[in-house]
């Protein structure tokens, strides 16, 4: 062996030792940079020389700079990010709904709910009573815009919840642009297999996290170093250098539907495909935990609304005369099927006679242009008995003609559309006795103009108070 290959192996060998130096000197730099993946100098033996005598050994090369990455790990991580992601914004909205109760101070709705049951125990035991009368009045006042304001609060919650995914919607499509220049990045540079686009996969992975905080997401690489980034069940953000939006749209409601532009510009709706990261977070309170919220209150506000208002009539003010509705009595509201196609709609709805009346939401299904049923919605089963424009019909499936009323279980509804506006098969109409109840729940004008109207008897003559007796009970009902 000549002096000269004796020199080159010490060469090689200080080169190499100075690259893994260098590289240990990247490592301890970038210990606090986000998202950076250590390195590692790979080494080989130099390919030795042979000789009749053996092979002689000619030192040592760097192979590869290589990041030491668990491909493993690194999705569970991402995973659990859509996770805290998803929670994080989920306890930030019940934090909001917390303070909307108000409960932990005492001077929440329940505590204004046990006042306003008081004043009508108060009543009984004066029923002639000018103060208490007065009373009852204010605190009746008070529950009802309690209730107004609640229900006020969770829908501007929903609208607070729009506006962060209107805002984090920008962020994603700009996390995906990036994500595809650094696709063009990594499949430039390991063109060479012998290169490692070391920095730009850790930036790539550092923006998939981001991108998996903000909406669940699946991805994979191909062998070019370049990833797919999948949202929705397999719509696709990124692919390779190739992007794909998200928009939002309001919908029917007034709420904002997240929609994927395809390769046509077409709006695709996965809002229902959404169930990771902070969007997804979002979309479950929105849609889901706050909605139940304001349908319990709904429901808490038409149970005391109609069950008060129908023992009320039953009472004697004190000029002897029968009560009227306390508190002003609840409206229907309809709302046409998503899926409907059709052109035949609900012209008017109403409630026909209050002491029938279920507060179950129900549901018109067409079985064909002329043919309907009636399921309640709660229950599962089907309306048998309906009074099909004053016609009793007790078979369960009913025989539609446009604008006719259509009256079951309390309520009255008339759908009208003939010809081409005809409902067609599977049309369906809901119908709500409860829906926005805690929205419109007022006293009575009359009662609020004039005490004395207040029906705390059970007889015409003035002292009794059966009447208040009975209201109070219906607190424990």
């Amino acid at each position: 062996m000549s002096i000269y290959n004796v020199l080159n192996v010490a060469k090689w060998a200080l080169l190499t030792q100075e690259l893994a130096v260098n590289i240990a000197g990247h490592n301890i730099a970038n210990v606090n940079t986000p998202g950076f993946t250590r390195q590692k100098v790979i080494l080989e033996t130099q390919p030795p020389i042979n000789l009749v005598a053996g092979q002689i050994g000619r030192g040592v090369k760097a192979t590869e700079i290589k990041r030491i990455f668990d491909r493993f790990l690194g999705l569970q991580i991402n995973a659990e990010t859509e996770n805290l992601g998803r929670l994080g914004v989920m306890s930030d909205v019940m934090e909001q709904v917390e303070i909307i109760f108000n409960e932990s101070s005492g001077l929440g709705l329940n505590q204004i709910m046990s006042d306003f049951w008081n004043s009508w125990q108060d009543l009984a035991n004066n029923p002639n009573g000018q103060t208490e009368r007065v009373s009852l009045r204010e605190k009746s006042i008070l529950m009802a815009s309690t209730l107004n304001k609640i229900d006020s609060d969770l829908k501007q919650i929903q609208n607070d919840i729009d506006m962060n995914i209107s805002g984090i919607l920008p962020e994603i499509n700009l996390l995906t642009k990036q994500i595809a220049e650094l696709n063009l990045q990594i499949a430039g540079i390991e063109v060479d297999e012998r290169q490692n686009a070391n920095d730009s996969r850790d930036q790539r992975d550092l923006l998939l996290k981001e991108l998996a905080e903000k909406i669940d997401i699946n991805f994979i690489e191909d062998d070019s170093g370049q990833v797919t980034v999948f949202v929705a069940g397999g719509k696709f953000l990124v692919e390779r250098d190739i992007t794909r939006d998200l928009v939002a749209e309001v919908n029917s409601s007034g709420l904002l539907d997240i929609k994927w532009v395809d390769t046509g510009g077409n709006l695709v709706n996965i809002t229902g495909d959404i169930s990771g990261g902070k969007i997804g977070g979002l979309l479950e309170m929105r849609d889901t935990t706050v909605n139940q919220f304001i349908d319990k209150i709904d429901s808490l506000a038409a149970g005391i609304i109609n069950e008060l208002n129908k023992q009320h009539i039953l009472g004697y003010d004190l000029d002897g005369k029968r009560g009227g509705n306390f508190f002003s009595p609840l409206t229907i509201s309809t709302e046409d099927g998503t899926n409907n196609s059709g052109g035949a709609s609900v012209t008017s709805s109403s409630v026909y006679d209050q002491t029938i009346l279920t507060l179950d939401n129900y549901e018109i299904e067409f079985l064909s242009s002329t043919t309907f049923r009636i399921r309640n919605v709660a229950e599962g089963t089907y309306v048998q008995n309906a009074v099909i424009d004053g016609t009793p019909d007790t078979d369960g499936t009913f025989t539609y003609t446009s604008g006719t009323d259509i009256s079951f279980e309390g309520v009255s509804v008339v759908i009208t559309g003939t010809g081409a506006s005809s409902p067609a098969t599977g049309d369906t109409f809901t119908v709500s006795a409860t829906k926005d109840a805690a929205k419109n729940m007022a006293v009575n004008t009359i009662i609020q103009d004039d005490v004395r109207k207040i029906a705390a008897a059970g007889e015409p003559e003035s002292g009794d108070n059966e009447n208040a007796l009975a209201i109070a009970a219906l607190q424990n009902t």
